[in-house]
Order: structure tokens, then C-alpha cells, then sequence
């Protein structure tokens, strides 16, 4: 977001509206992703003013090996699938970083080649 920001500023146009979609299956809780939203577009807006666009985000609940939408309907997509598999052991960050220890790192790297 902060790119595609960047990039309409560069051209003196205003942000566009996001629509962010987010998957998961249908038994996985999505209430803690949506009760961190107003936050994130809070500082979002905080730090990029009134030029920021709307974001709206859906939940969309689903199997990953299945299509979620119809064709032709997405403009761009992320897949961060990988942050499902060992965030739990991560102390809930859904990230790796320097501080993480080697045995994170390792089980993330182990799951991927799997």
C-alpha cells in the first residue's frame, strides 16, 4: 500500500481505495485480524494524511487449493500462506527477523521445502 501510494503521489493523483481480501479456512477465527483493523488504518492514515484512499477488507473463508474469485477480478495478489504454518511457535508474530532464533528460522525453511 505505502508503494502503490508512493507511486500515484509521484504522478499527482490521489490513492486509490483498496480492497483487501483475506482467506483462510472456513474453521480458523478471523476475529482477532478484524479487531486489529481500525488500528492499522488508523496509523495508516496517520502516516500518509488525508490523500489516503478507503481500505475495505473481507474475510473470505475457503480451501487454499480451490479459487476464491471469479476470473478477472483482482488487480493484484499476495499470498503470505506461509505464515499460518509456525507462527504459533513464533511467539504469534507472523514474521521472521534477525532476533527470531535459529530453531524458527529452521522450522520455517523446513516446512517451505516440504
Amino acid at each position: 500500500m505505502d508503494t502503490v501510494h508512493s507511486k500515484y503521489s509521484l504522478l499527482g493523483h490521489q490513492t486509490p481505495e483498496f480492497l483487501v481480501y483475506l482467506n483462510d479456512l472456513p474453521r480458523n477465527d478471523f476475529n482477532s485480524v478484524f479487531t486489529s483493523l481500525q488500528g492499522f488504518h488508523d496509523n495508516f492514515k496517520d502516516s500518509i494524511g488525508d490523500e489516503f484512499g478507503q481500505c475495505f477488507v473481507f474475510g473470505v473463508p475457503g480451501c487454499f487449493y480451490g479459487r476464491f474469485f471469479p476470473s478477472n477480478s483482482l488487480h493484484f495478489v499476495h499470498s503470505s500462506c506461509i505464515i499460518h504454518w509456525i507462527s504459533q511457535d513464533n511467539k504469534g508474530n507472523i514474521y521472521m527477523s534477525k532476533s527470531n532464533p535459529q530453531s524458527i528460522l529452521d522450522a520455517y525453511f523446513k516446512q517451505f521445502a516440504e
